[in-house]
């Protein structure tokens, strides 16, 4: 099973990321966040395979959360 998180600052759009990969049977939507800062916090305790980010977004953009959680995640 691969294990996906969501981050996006649009709640429509994370419902329909879930309803896409609903009928996946090897995916499996593990949690969200509605921003970069919510993402950090969250990501790393959620044990994800993947992590589906939204580029832009207020506050921390997609791109700087992926670099703060690379960096949370190694060390």
């Amino acid at each position: 099973m691969i294990k996906v998180f969501i981050v996006d600052d649009h709640k429509m759009v994370i419902e329909g990321m879930q309803l896409l990969l609903l009928n996946e049977t090897e995916i499996s939507v593990i949690g969200t966040a509605l921003s970069g800062e919510e993402g950090i916090e969250k990501v790393p305790d959620s044990e994800a395979d993947v992590v589906l980010l939204d580029i832009n977004m207020p506050g921390i953009n997609g791109i700087d959360t992926c670099k703060a959680l690379l960096k949370k995640l190694q060390g």
